[in-house]
C-alpha cells in the first residue's frame, strides 16, 4: 500500500468498497502565543499547579517535532490482531499477523509531509471485504505538531493519573473554522474528511505524550461510519549500546462501526531496532526512564 498525502492507493485489491484510513497531510500553520510551561512533579505538586494550556503545548509540540525524527530511525516487529464483528457483537472473521514494520515521515515540500507504512513478512493477515482498515494510527500524536495544532480547540483539564504517572490531561476538538487536514476516509475516488475529538495524557515532568485517544466529532452518514475510536500508547525505548532512547509508539487499538458492522484492530510493537545503525540490536519490553 502506498500513501501519498491525502491519497491512498490500495496495491492489493481493486475492490472499490475497501475503506482506507489515510492520515496526516501536514500543512503550514503557526503555533500561536506560547507561555512558560507549568512545573511538573509528583502528585502533590501536580494537583496544586495550574494547568496553563499554552505552556503545556509549547513543550508538547517541541517533543512531537522530535517524534517525527524518531519515526524515521527505527524498525520494529508489529503484531496485528484484526476482528470483524456483526452488529450484535458476534465474531465474524479474525486474522493475526506478525510483520517487520517501518514507518517514514518525509517532508515533500516546506511544511508538507507524507507518511508511509511498510510491512514485510506478514503472515496470516487478510483484509475483510467491504469493511474498514486502519493505517498510521500511531502517527496520531501529530495532532500536536505545529502544522496541525491550530486545527483544534485545546483545553487542559488539569492533573490526572495514568498508570502511575502524573499527567496533564488535555482535551481537544476539531475547529469548524479551520480545514480538517489530519485524516480522511477514501472510498474509490471520493474523500471524506474526519473531524476528531479526544484527549491526551501528557507526562508532567517530561511533557511527552503517554496516551492519546480520539473519537469522531460527528458520524459520517454518507458512508455509514458511526464510530471510530483510536487509542495509542507511547513510551521511551532504550538502545543501551548507543546510549540513546527514542519516544515511540508501543501499541494502538482501533474500533470502528461501519455499515452496521464493527472492526477491532490491535497493534503491538516490540523488538525495536535503530534503523541503519544496528540491525542486530533488539530489546524486549521498553523501559521507562521516569521510573
Amino acid at each position: 500500500m502506498v500513501t501519498t498525502g491525502l491519497k491512498t492507493i490500495n496495491m492489493r485489491s481493486p475492490c472499490s468498497y475497501f475503506v482506507w484510513l489515510a492520515l496526516l497531510l501536514l500543512v503550514p500553520a503557526s503555533l500561536g502565543a506560547q507561555a512558560t510551561p507549568p512545573t511538573g512533579g509528583d502528585n502533590s505538586s501536580a494537583s496544586s499547579s495550574p494547568c496553563q494550556i499554552n505552556g503545556v503545548l509549547s513543550q508538547v509540540t517541541f517533543h512531537v517535532r522530535e517524534f517525527v525524527e524518531n519515526v524515521n530511525r527505527f524498525t520494529a516487529t508489529e503484531v496485528l490482531e484484526r476482528e470483524r464483528l456483526d452488529n450484535h457483537g458476534k465474531l465474524q472473521e479474525q486474522a493475526h499477523s506478525r510483520s517487520n514494520y517501518v514507518a517514514a515521515i518525509q517532508e515533500v515540500k516546506p511544511g508538507v509531509y507524507e507518511v508511509l507504512e511498510y510491512r514485510n513478512g506478514s503472515q496470516g493477515l487478510k483484509s475483510f471485504d467491504g469493511n474498514i482498515e486502519a493505517n498510521l494510527t500511531p502517527a496520531l500524536a501529530l495532532i500536536f505538531h505545529p502544522s496541525h495544532v491550530e486545527e483544534f480547540d485545546m483545553t487542559c483539564a488539569g492533573p490526572a493519573e495514568w498508570h502511575g504517572h502524573s499527567t496533564w490531561q488535555v482535551h481537544f476538538q476539531q475547529r469548524m473554522d479551520r480545514p480538517a487536514t489530519m485524516s480522511d476516509f477514501i472510498i474509490g475516488e471520493s474523500y471524506f474528511p474526519i473531524l476528531l475529538k479526544g484527549s491526551a495524557w501528557i507526562d508532567c515532568v517530561s511533557y511527552q505524550i503517554l496516551h492519546l485517544e480520539t473519537d469522531l466529532l460527528q458520524p459520517i452518514p454518507k458512508i455509514g461510519l458511526d464510530v471510530l475510536h483510536q487509542s495509542v500508547d507511547y513510551g521511551p525505548v532504550s538502545f543501551p549500546q548507543h546510549d540513546t532512547a527514542l519516544w515511540l509508539p508501543l501499541g494502538a487499538e482501533v474500533t470502528a462501526k461501519f455499515r452496521g458492522k464493527r472492526l477491532l484492530e490491535r497493534h503491538t510493537y516490540s523488538e525495536f531496532q535503530l534503523f541503519s545503525i544496528d540491525t542486530r540490536e533488539k530489546i524486549g519490553k521498553p523501559s521507562d526512564s521516569s521510573d
